[in-house]
């Protein structure tokens, strides 16, 4: 947990605040109106109930909301009252769905992160490539224009990954050298997850590039995350990758690092983005599908074969029987926990215009225990197992269900992904499938 969460006169812009009407159901909140002018946000939240004031950017609304228990790396909801009646508003590092909603998997505050670079990422400046730690106030940065622009302040924060209920929410993301175009970037870059990288005129996060291969998560303990804003948001070159610089919404007491500006609340008009975000639709799926073909050109490959397998205990169970995609196991006396055990992928990471990102196994159905048939809704199947789907009749795992612990276990397994493998090292191809061209990068086939 990492409190406080200050909003220092914190701009959010159209569509990054909405309101759930009727407040809060359980743990999902309900995208009921979007917010169709800026507001900027101020308090200090230590604590559920501590007030946050919203102020539109052209001072016609003002109203003071109160801090819940459910927030992620991204977002944080508000109520209408302190004890957490009355109307529901969430805050999000990127824009949200009108009539969509959105869900928290635990219930402790203090997980709300900005976005930025990991530890040892060299930002180029006039001085040469410079370790972000080692950046000075007043470096001149060189952005993917070709600009000279002083860095005017420098933050950072050591996030406890390990520390958060959904530690995934904020691993870094490692592009691998190479993988957005030939020598781009020329090392490895880690990034926060909605970190965005400048594709030709749109803002793609991090995450939504992720393809299990040259772009991936990097499970940590702990990560240390740095931002460097200049007066102006911009791409910088971070490791040669066009990455955009901390637009300032004052999060600046977020991090460790006082210097540069000393903001006071309402000094500093809001910062215009350097290009729009591409969360969904044809353009985040354009640049998905070239550097998924760069990917496979690189040697990224998949395979048919789930490799699926009943653990007892830790001991691979070998079936008495498969027909048709049926498996039957006799399970050993005394198990204690029985273990369907699967590679699996992620939809989103390997299809461009696919935005499913749950982590899916295998797809089961027609379980039985014992001879006894379990119900895909069941409360046995809960570690390692997506939503049930199909009125019921069948659910996919994660890769590593837990499975009602019996004597005689039967299921009906499908699978249609494909599932991502181990490469190794190969050198860069010299016909790159993508190429960069200043000042941002730009997704081009070569012919």
């Amino acid at each position: 947990m990492a409190l406080p969460i200050v909003f220092n006169n914190l701009t959010f812009e159209v569509d990054y605040l909405s309101l759930d009407n009727d407040g809060v159901q359980g743990d999902v909140f309900e995208n009921n109106d979007n917010n169709p002018r800026p507001y900027v946000l101020n308090g200090t939240i230590n604590a559920v109930g501590d007030p946050v004031t919203f102020t539109s950017t052209d001072g016609a609304d003002q109203f003071t909301a109160y801090a819940t228990n459910l927030d992620n790396p991204n977002q944080i909801v508000f109520t209408e009252n302190s004890d957490g009646t009355g109307a529901a508003y969430i805050a999000s590092n990127t824009p949200l769905t009108e009539g969509g909603t959105e869900a928290f998997s635990e219930t402790t505050l203090g997980d709300f992160t900005p976005v930025c670079f990991v530890t040892g990422t060299r930002i180029r400046t006039e001085r040469g490539e410079v370790a972000v730690e080692a950046l000075q106030i007043g470096d001149l940065a060189v952005t993917a224009s070709g600009a000279h622009k002083p860095i005017r302040w420098i933050g950072h924060r050591l996030v406890e990954a390990a520390d958060h209920a959904a530690p995934q929410d904020v691993w870094p993301v490692r592009i691998t050298a190479g993988a957005l175009a030939m020598g781009v970037p020329v090392r490895d870059l880690l990034v926060s997850p909605d970190h965005c990288l400048v594709f030709d005129d749109v803002l793609v996060p991090a995450k939504h590039l992720i393809n299990g291969a040259t772009i991936r998560q990097e499970p940590v303990e702990a990560v240390g995350y740095w931002h460097i804003e200049l007066d102006s948001h911009e791409a910088l070159l971070a490791e040669g990758a066009p990455a955009e610089s901390y637009r300032d919404c004052g999060m600046h007491a977020f991090f460790e690092g006082a210097e540069g500006w000393g903001h006071r609340v309402g000094d500093k008009a809001p910062v215009a983005l350097l290009a729009p975000h591409a969360l969904s639709g044809p353009r985040l799926h354009g640049v998905k599908a070239i550097l998924i073909a760069r990917a496979k050109h690189l040697g990224a490959r998949r395979v048919e074969d789930p490799g699926l397998q009943v653990v007892a205990d830790g001991q691979v169970l070998t079936p008495a029987s498969i027909d048709n995609r049926r498996f039957t196991f006799a399970v050993p006396e005394g198990t204690q926990a029985l273990v369907l055990r699967s590679r699996s992928s992620v939809p989103a990471h390997w299809i461009a215009d696919n935005e499913d990102r749950r982590t899916l196994g295998v797809r089961v159905s027609e379980l039985c225990a014992d001879g006894i048939a379990v119900a895909m809704a069941d409360a046995q199947l809960a570690q390692g197992w997506n939503a049930a789907e199909a009125n019921g009749q069948e659910r996919w795992t994660e890769g590593e269900a837990h499975l009602p612990v019996c004597r005689a276990l039967s299921f009906q397994a499908d699978w249609f992904l494909g599932y991502p493998v181990e490469t190794g090292s190969e050198p860069m191809p010299e016909n790159a499938a993508v190429s960069f061209a200043a000042p941002v990068l730009r997704l081009v086939a070569n012919g």
